[in-house]
């Protein structure tokens, strides 16, 4: 009898310790998967500055007009979805900030884009992306792991693949703007120091660094049409090679969340 209570309660507590481990394992990935959310805004602020670009450039390959539509929706989307989720007042707040900066930046998008005004609208973008990258590490601070990190760090390249394009592009509608020239190579270095940190770092399977490599050559390709003497250096160029970017790292960062 004795006995027969005693294993009914080593059952009973083991099924305790297992639901336990499996809520606290559906806990890391969803908060993965907030990162990543978070971690897209970045990517979008960057890519609505390229289409606003490629838009006043008179640019119609792939339909930027309607890309930029759609991601001005989607950051909509996503902020709400993320001020819904926010996990403690810490993230709440850096999601206000985000939303403030983000009532100034989307009249400018949905005008008529303008030359005039560009420079004043990076600025502004500049700073929406820093209230998100505030966001991700928020989020990022709570999870407090190693997937966690490399989720943002993998996430963080979405953003940079796009800033490159827009950087560039912006320089060639700005007529060789030298500043936007530096700002440029300086996105290009951070970009490829954090490949380099991500080859390395032990959550990466060999299906991730797979990937990796071919983000690596995509990454070798941009650079090379990205030469101020290319004969193929155009926009629409530089807009398709951001795209096949973008996709591998999205595919690697989402690799990671579900890791």
């Amino acid at each position: 009898m004795v006995l027969h209570m005693v294993l009914r309660l080593v059952a009973a507590c083991s099924l305790v310790f297992l639901f336990s481990l499996q809520s606290a394992a559906a806990a890391e990935t969803n908060l993965a998967a907030l990162i990543g959310k978070a971690g897209s805004q970045r990517m979008l602020t960057q890519r609505m500055l390229r289409d606003y670009v490629l838009v006043g450039m008179d640019v119609s390959y792939k339909n930027p007009k309607q890309d930029l539509a759609t991601s001005i929706q989607t950051f909509d989307s996503h902020l709400q979805e993320l001020k819904n989720a926010a996990v403690n007042d810490k993230t709440h707040a850096a999601l206000v900030n985000v939303d403030e900066v983000w009532h100034k930046v989307r009249p400018v998008l949905t005008a008529t884009p303008d030359k005039s005004v560009v420079d004043e609208l990076a600025v502004n973008i500049d700073d929406l992306l820093k209230k998100s990258h505030e966001a991700v590490l928020r989020f990022k601070e709570v999870a407090d792991t190693t997937t966690a990190e490399v989720v943002n760090v993998s996430g963080r390249q979405r953003m940079l693949s796009q800033k490159m394009a827009a950087l560039y592009i912006m320089y060639l509608w700005k007529n060789a703007d030298q500043n936007l020239y530096s700002a440029y190579q300086k996105v290009v270095n951070e970009f490829q120091s954090a490949q380099n940190l991500l080859i390395k770092s032990p959550e990466t399977t060999p299906a991730i660094r797979a990937e990796l490599k071919k983000a690596a050559k995509l990454f070798r390709w941009f650079l090379k049409v990205a030469q101020k003497e290319s004969s193929r250096l155009t926009p629409e160029v530089l807009q398709r090679n951001s795209d096949g970017l973008l996709k591998v790292m999205e595919k690697v960062t989402a690799m990671y969340i579900e890791k």
